[in-house]
Parts: C-alpha cells; structure tokens; sequence
C-alpha cells in the first residue's frame, strides 16, 4: 500500500489541478484526503488557505482542523500568519485578532506579527494601539521586518497621523521611507495630503516633481 506522505502528496496534487479548473468544491474534498493521509504536512494546509483566499465554504473548517492538531513551529507560524491576513482582508476582525493573539503570545520575535497586528487595528480605526504595534514592527532588524513589510508599516502609520490630524508627523513618515520602487507611491501620497490640508501649490509641485 502507498506510504501515507505519498497519498497525501497526490491528492494534494489532484486538488491543486482542481482548483486550477476551477473544480473548487472538489479541491477541498482532495484537501481534506490529504489530510487525512498526513496530518502533520503542510502541503494540504497551503491548498486550504488558496481556497479559503477563493472564498469557498468549508476551507475555514478544514484550517483551524489543521492548525489545532498541532505541528512543527515553522510550518504552523507562518500559516497561520498567512492565515491571519487573509482575515483581516477578508474584513473578519474578530477571528483575525484570535489567531494574532495566538502568535503574539508564542512567536512575538516574529516581524510579521506585528505588522499585521497593526493593520488589523487601523482597519478598526484603533489609532493608538495600530501604532503602538507599526512601531514595534519598525523596531525590529531591518533584516526581520525586510524592506517592503517596513515601507507599509511607515505608508500606515502617516495614514494614521493625518487621521489623528497631524499633517506634518503624517509628511515626516513619508519622507522616513527609502525603498526607491516606492518613491512614485509616496509622492502621490504626500500630493494628497498637501492638497487636503490646502497647500495645492506644493501639492502640484510633488506631482510634476
């Protein structure tokens, strides 16, 4: 008979060229006989988080199955970071804030936790606490917190000054942030702000800049 990491792989595989032929009902039916066959790999765990990035019924079930049969740390970590995005993008605070909580509590050295943890409270308009956790992000080595997570975190936390009104700390926020692939983004942004607060001059100044 088929060792039980190799049934786990095919199904895996079916379910994949499933939801590439957008067979997703029967792509978590292949999800869930992978994991059947193996509990503790990952790989069906990825499928599920694909679907449930598709919105489709059911993956939910079979993600938190995974995560609470317990795992290896890194594997477990960084699914259910992505997991937690997915949430919050999805706009489920509450349920993105229990799995945040959980890694905050086992992994808070993890840069991504952080970040996420600051989204999540901006997008409750938890102006102080969103902060506090941008700037712990920020905190961390530049290695950890990797160039793109860091031009976010400083993107959100000028959103946030102009929110709580201070124009200038929001424009400082933006001149702090040097990946040169965001500069096009950043100068939007900084017109913007120029020309809500009414200093249109230099707004058309960033822009032809």
């Amino acid at each position: 008979s088929q060792r039980p990491e190799r049934a786990m792989a095919a199904w895996t595989s079916l379910g994949r060229l499933q939801l590439a032929a957008g067979q997703k009902t029967q792509a978590l039916e292949s999800a869930q006989e992978a994991m059947v066959r193996d509990r503790q790999s990952a790989l069906p765990a990825w499928l599920a988080l694909t679907l449930l990035e598709q919105r489709q019924p059911g993956a939910d079930a079979l993600m938190l199955r995974w995560l609470e049969s317990g795992h290896g740390e890194d594997p477990e970590h960084r699914i259910r970071l992505e997991y937690a995005r997915l949430l919050i993008e999805q706009r489920r605070p509450s349920e993105a804030r229990t799995q945040l909580d959980l890694l905050a509590r086992e992994q808070a050295s993890l840069a991504q936790v952080w970040l996420l943890d600051g989204l999540l409270y901006l997008q409750l308009e938890q102006l102080e606490p969103a902060t506090a956790s941008l700037q712990r992000y920020l905190a961390l080595p530049s290695g950890e917190a990797g160039r793109n997570g860091r031009t976010q975190a400083q993107l959100l936390l000028s959103q946030i000054a102009e929110k709580q009104g201070k124009l200038e700390e929001a424009l400082a926020w933006l001149d702090r942030i040097e990946d040169k692939d965001a500069q096009a983004t950043v100068q939007s942004v900084r017109a913007l702000l120029l020309a809500r607060a009414g200093r249109l001059d230099e707004a058309r100044a960033q822009l032809r800049g």
